[in-house]
């Protein structure tokens, strides 16, 4: 009879790297408040667990697998060295301080803190998730080409890791991103790609997905299709009805405001763009409380109320100008100054919106330049309607642009401006030009 050979069974030398996996069990255990019996329950012993955590035996990565579950960690946590989790530990802390510094309006400190731990990330993860979050800080800086640049190459690692929900983030920012550069189209297709992906796992952040759909009805608003923006708006707030960010409800209540206005539901405007400002006020964003507060004057106007309106407005250009933040000063007293034409201040007004254009042109802003000289046509056009009707041919020429600015207004000023100098035939050419422009921008151009 042949000899059986047994094989004899050794408990693996103590090492460092065994050591440091069965400290790290012991400490995640006692976290946890389990026992060892309970930890290894149902298919280990209490001495198995013991001898791993002692760094006698080395646990197969089923068996570390197993246990991780049940400790709430993830497996790479009881493997990775000490420096390792030192790094992980510290990109962790940045990137939720960095989106807490966006959430409160300071992206560019957030960008300062990313760039810095993105020089000294080691491994491809790291770079992709701190290029994230950095995308997302670019792209509230208003610095959007940088932004696409680096969620292009998040973009690239999580596809070649094949992770749907990390693929999902990732077009989702760039749907943002593509927002703040306006160019609509691609933004819509990126944040439905982004839904699509979310369809295909289960991704445990509930306010990805209603980001998303705020997003996907921002870009239909931005080409013109109020109503479509409207609904996304309405399926965005019926998806995050338990959903507790001030931030998202106040971008939501904004949304929705913004929508009504463009349809002429003054009242509802009003309601929900003031509810967006106290909201953006108790996150400490000023700019964006700001705006909104903005938005409710021209609702305000559009429904009579003068006087509120003026009072909103000054406020806010007051409050614009003590954030420096220039931009949104330019256009509230770009506004301001066709208000006060339409009541009969028109010296005031033609001076301010003057200013306004040439402050937008310093600032080289298209969308905000093209805003100022619409104003500034209206101031001049009781008392100077040749400078008025100037004024809107300069924002006219600049109607090639492709990025899907709304010169429909402009069309259509300049077409009641000439029909009112007399010349018929020129005030029907952009007329028609105002309908296809609005068509263009909604994207139903045949």
């Amino acid at each position: 009879m042949p000899q059986v050979r047994t094989r004899i069974r050794r408990p693996a030398p103590v090492s460092e790297s065994l050591q440091q996996i069965g400290d790290r069990i012991r400490k995640a255990r006692a976290e946890a408040g389990l026992s060892q019996a309970q930890l290894g329950a149902p298919h280990f012993t209490r001495a198995y667990v013991s001898a791993i955590e002692l760094g006698k035996v080395r646990p197969a990565m089923k068996s570390l697998e197993f246990m991780a579950d049940k400790l709430g960690k993830p497996t790479s946590y009881f493997l990775e060295d000490a420096e390792s989790e030192r790094r992980r530990l510290e990109m962790t802390a940045t990137v939720a301080r960095s989106n807490q510094l966006i959430s409160e309006g300071k992206a560019a400190d957030a960008i300062a803190l990313l760039e810095s731990l993105l020089k000294r990330a080691v491994t491809p993860s790291e770079k992709a998730t701190l290029q994230r979050s950095l995308g997302r800080a670019y792209t509230q800086e208003q610095r959007a080409p940088e932004a696409i640049a680096v969620l292009n190459d998040a973009l690239r690692f999580f596809q070649a890791s094949d992770d749907p929900e990390q693929i999902a983030r990732t077009r989702s920012q760039l749907g943002a991103a593509m927002l703040e550069m306006r160019t609509y189209s691609e933004a819509q297709q990126e944040l439905e790609m982004a839904l699509a992906f979310m369809s295909k796992t289960d991704v445990k952040d509930p306010l990805l997905k209603v980001h998303t759909l705020y997003n996907l009805g921002v870009s239909f608003y931005m080409r013109g299709d109020y109503q479509a923006a409207a609904q996304q708006f309405d399926r965005a707030a019926r998806e995050g009805t338990d959903v507790g960010d001030l931030r998202w409800q106040a971008g939501l209540f904004a949304g929705m405001g913004m929508s009504y206005s463009r349809l002429h539901d003054f009242e509802a405007a009003v309601m929900y763009l003031r509810k967006s400002e106290a909201l953006f006020e108790a996150i400490n964003n000023k700019s964006r409380a700001v705006e909104s507060r903005l938005r409710a004057a021209l609702s305000l106007r559009a429904l009579g109320q003068r006087s509120k309106a003026d009072e909103l407005l000054t406020s806010a250009l007051d409050e614009a100008r003590s954030t420096g933040s220039e931009r949104l000063a330019v256009e509230i007293s770009s506004y301001q100054a066709a208000h006060w034409a339409a009541d009969g201040r028109d010296k005031e007004a033609i001076s301010v919106a003057s200013d306004a254009v040439d402050a937008a042109g310093r600032l080289g802003d298209p969308l905000l330049k093209l805003i100022a000289q619409v104003n500034l046509a209206k101031a001049l056009k009781k008392t100077d309607r040749t400078r008025a009707e100037k004024v809107l041919r300069e924002a006219a020429a600049g109607g090639r642009d492709a990025h899907g600015l709304g010169y429909a207004e402009i069309y259509s000023e300049l077409s009641e401006l000439l029909a009112e100098n007399g010349l018929a035939e020129e005030a029907l050419n952009y007329s028609r030009k105002a309908y296809e422009s609005e068509r263009k921008k909604q994207g139903r151009t045949k």
